[in-house]
């Protein structure tokens, strides 16, 4: 699915003691088909991550908002195609915010 209006913003988890990383590739998302359908035009999902060897592994939603929209299932599948700069800390977590900027904007793929 391809969206020209999609806005995305990583930050460090506020209330968490482990820091955002750094990419060489960062998470390439596609806004959920189910949000977008529902007129839902932002959400946000924050993971808990570990990398190992330039990978991102083991992620966990530690929050996601609003909830059972697919906001949480497309970051973790966007997480797992990034690909973190090397020296980065083990445990990292970030938050994914989603924005699809044109109200009438609607996917053309079905909700995963």
């Amino acid at each position: 699915m391809t969206l020209t209006s999609l806005l995305i913003v990583l930050a460090a988890a506020q209330a968490a003691p482990l820091t955002a990383p750094a990419w060489t590739t960062p998470p390439q998302i596609d806004y959920p088909a189910r949000a977008a359908a529902a007129g839902i035009h932002e959400g946000s999902t924050t993971l808990r991550c570990r990398l190992q060897r330039e990978r991102v592994t083991g992620c966990v939603i530690i929050g996601e908002t609003p909830a059972g929209f697919g906001f949480g299932q497309a970051a973790l599948r966007a997480a797992a195609q990034a690909k973190p700069a090397p020296g980065q800390p083990r445990d990292v977590q970030f938050t994914v915010e989603f924005r699809l900027d044109d109200p009438q904007l609607t996917p053309t793929s079905s909700a995963r």
